[in-house]
């Protein structure tokens, strides 16, 4: 993706630490993140509730998708061919199925774009869960 207009991103964090290379604030937000609870530790609806809120807030940042052709930060991390910042979204727990404005998932951009290192890390994702 040449010609990466990063101006474009400024409004999402996450996106603009993509469209950088910028590691370390990207680190820095995606640590920042709550971290969800193990299904065998909520025992009641409203554990259940809060765990919806949770995740909620965590894809609202990482999975956000209001910027040029609706792509989350995953797709542009392949678009980009940057396996860093693809490994440290899906570690983070992005959502790969998530389509933009073309339908395609990060997946699917990274198999067509013959991104194998960045496929491969989304597909071990995908099995570890």
């Amino acid at each position: 993706m040449e010609n990466l207009n990063v101006c474009k991103y400024t409004h999402s964090s996450v996106h603009r630490a993509v469209a950088s290379r910028d590691y370390a604030t990207l680190r820095s937000i995606l640590s920042s993140l709550p971290t969800p609870r193990y299904p065998s530790e909520i025992l009641s609806e409203a554990s259940s509730l809060a765990e919806e809120a949770i995740s909620d807030a965590v894809s609202a940042v990482i999975d956000r998708r209001d910027v040029p052709s609706r792509d989350t930060p995953l797709h542009l991390a392949v678009k980009l061919c940057d396996s860093t910042a693809a490994e440290m979204l899906m570690v983070a727990g992005a959502d790969w199925t998530l389509q933009n404005e073309h339908g395609c998932n990060a997946l699917q951009e990274a198999v067509c774009s013959r991104q194998e290192s960045i496929a491969m890390i989304i597909v071990r994702h995908i099995i570890s869960l």
